[in-house]
């Protein structure tokens, strides 16, 4: 769990940090908001695809399939209408089922995120 002060820091330093295992500082960015707003895993962001953003509903969310939670059951997690927004830019010229993050390979994640530190 990071404190607010953790947080801020971590933020700051991504934005202004470089591309990181072939994630640009900006889906970084995207990604650390979307795991600390929905509590979703690696396995779970990774599961995500355009059909896994609900951006009309009040509030928007995202969806996980079943299959990659840890609970083995659908899971929906709402979402703060900024980063909707945000997620909605990101995916326009994404195919549908493509994943939404260019996440690497899963034993590099913690790698990245220690280098924002």
């Amino acid at each position: 769990m990071l404190s607010p002060e953790e947080w801020q820091s971590i933020e700051g330093l991504t934005v202004q940090g470089p591309e990181r295992h072939g994630m640009p500082s900006a889906e970084r960015l995207m990604l650390y908001r979307t795991a600390i707003q929905t509590g979703l895993r690696s396995n779970e962001l990774r599961s995500l695809t355009l059909g896994s953003l609900c951006f009309d509903a009040t509030p928007p969310y995202i969806t996980c399939k079943g299959r990659s939670t840890k609970n083995r059951t659908d899971a929906r997690q709402f979402i703060q209408p900024e980063l909707a927004a945000e997620l909605k830019a990101h995916v326009t010229s994404k195919s549908p089922k493509a994943p939404i993050f260019n996440l690497p390979h899963e034993t590099k994640m913690a790698m990245i995120l220690r280098a924002e530190r």
